[in-house]
């Protein structure tokens, strides 16, 4: 028989729901949770960019921790706490996410579709550019590369120990080749007002721990032609750490070619690598 605690959770989800079971939820003790599980955040230690698209969040914690769970959202939560509910040894707090200090303007995740994906071989001139072949999926489209041990898309993977929604760009196994991952100006509406690129890659866990004595992966971001960003991650490590670009005033505007991820490395071995990134007005509040 379901708890009154989990009816009433299983009874309140909406599409714009999240919940957050602190300090980390487990199926064995919470089975009936599952039957929310597309609610469900696995996170320990939320980023903000966890939080997007969400409008409320359910956040079910010990009583004697509420306090230190609360410390751990990547925003100031007690202002925006709407109800509380004690069940037992456990309280269900209902949190107001708000829009102006947690939601960024444009994901780029969510522009994937619009994106065009190549391969760039350095090692003829001029650069030969072979267009990945785009595959219709559920939910959000994916691309084949020749040379690329994984289908570019979007989905969840484990990066800095914690789930995180990005894309997953592996780079190609020949050595003078890079992925190009180049989202069209035209997919980003209103980008032109926008000021802050903030972006977010690493590592998938899995392969970080498999890359001993692997080398390590560059990945350098465009507008146009002008690179205005270059990242080196160590293929040992697994990453998700914040970096915010400053943009000059309508950069993006005049540049139908838009935002442009490339990724290089010498090697492809065990390089789930995986990036997301945001645009807004200023930046938003953020942990590391």
């Amino acid at each position: 028989k379901n708890s009154p605690r989990d009816e009433h959770l299983a009874a309140h989800p909406l599409p714009a729901d999240r919940i957050l079971v602190w300090p980390a939820w487990r199926e064995t003790p919470l089975p009936e949770l599952v039957e929310v599980s597309q609610a469900l955040m696995w996170n320990d230690q939320p980023v903000l960019e966890d939080l997007q698209g969400a409008r409320r969040l359910f956040l079910l914690t010990p009583t004697s921790r509420v306090e230190e769970a609360l410390d751990e959202l990547p925003f100031p939560a007690r202002p925006h706490i709407t109800s509380r509910e004690d069940f037992d040894t456990v309280q269900l707090l209902e949190i107001a996410v708000p829009k102006a200090l947690t939601q960024w303007p444009i994901q780029l995740s969510d522009h994937l579709a619009e994106a065009t994906v190549e391969i760039i071989d350095r090692s003829v001139t001029p650069h030969k550019r072979s267009r990945c072949s785009k595959r219709a999926r559920a939910g959000a489209p994916s691309w084949s590369c020749p040379d690329l041990p994984e289908q570019v898309g979007v989905s969840f993977y484990e990066l800095d120990d914690q789930p995180r929604y990005c894309i997953l760009a592996p780079p190609p196994k020949g050595k003078e080749t890079a992925l190009r991952v180049t989202f069209p100006s035209t997919s980003l509406e209103d980008a032109s007002n926008l000021a802050t690129l903030r972006f977010r890659a690493g590592f998938d866990l899995r392969g970080a721990r498999l890359a001993a004595n692997n080398d390590d992966l560059t990945l350098k971001i465009f507008i146009a032609d002008q690179e205005i960003a270059r990242q080196r991650y160590q293929a040992q490590t697994s990453t998700w750490k914040a970096t915010d670009i400053e943009l000059a005033p309508q950069a993006l505007e005049g540049a139908p070619q838009g935002l442009t991820f490339e990724v290089d490395a010498r090697s492809a071995t065990h390089k789930l690598f995986c990036f997301n990134a945001w645009l807004g007005s200023r930046p938003a509040p953020s942990n590391p």
